[in-house]
């Protein structure tokens, strides 16, 4: 199985950062709202963190760099779980669909 680089998941986690930004406005409440705001605020932080990393350091594995990043699986499998009944617009659940998985693979297994 071929490891993730940093540089793809730094474009899986743009990727999911984005569909979860539409996702955010979608939502219609509170506690929809809040998960998908919880998963965004841990997203940017990791991108964050993975941009301090130089150009030369994105060819190497990725290994998730903050200890919450992989702490938010149950939180991306329950949003991956309920994305048809929670975001009515085809476009974001599509976007979902995509980029959803991409970034539970950046979360090693436990």
């Amino acid at each position: 199985m071929d490891q993730t680089t940093v540089a793809g998941a730094v474009e899986a986690l743009e990727d999911v950062h984005k569909a979860l930004t539409a996702a955010y406005w979608d939502a219609n409440d509170v506690f929809q709202k809040d998960t998908v705001f919880d998963i965004l605020s841990i997203i940017t932080a990791e991108l964050s963190e993975l941009s301090k990393l130089s150009i030369e350091d994105h060819y190497m594995a990725y290994e998730p760099v903050s200890s919450q990043f992989p702490a938010c699986a149950r939180k991306f499998q329950q949003l991956q779980t309920n994305i048809d009944g929670w975001f009515p617009r085809t476009l974001t659940a599509q976007d979902l669909h995509e980029s959803l998985p991409r970034a539970l693979a950046l979360i090693p297994a436990k």
